[in-house]
């Protein structure tokens, strides 16, 4: 088996994976990791409303 480190940032993009104790525990995680950034709430208003959406639907 091959272990590869993944950046801070990926590890943020995956997915929550199958539903089980570790993988609640794992999101967790990472919302405290997105929350402690303290991104301004303001940080998109100047992206285009149909760019954010094919960001989020993972086109870009």
């Amino acid at each position: 088996m091959i272990l590869r480190k993944r950046s801070p940032s990926r590890k943020l993009t995956l997915g929550p994976g199958r539903t089980n104790k570790e993988s609640l525990l794992l999101e967790i995680r990472k919302l405290k990791t997105i929350r402690q950034l303290e991104l301004s709430t303001d940080l998109l208003t100047h992206v285009p409303t149909k760019m954010l959406k094919r960001y989020r639907m993972g086109s870009l």
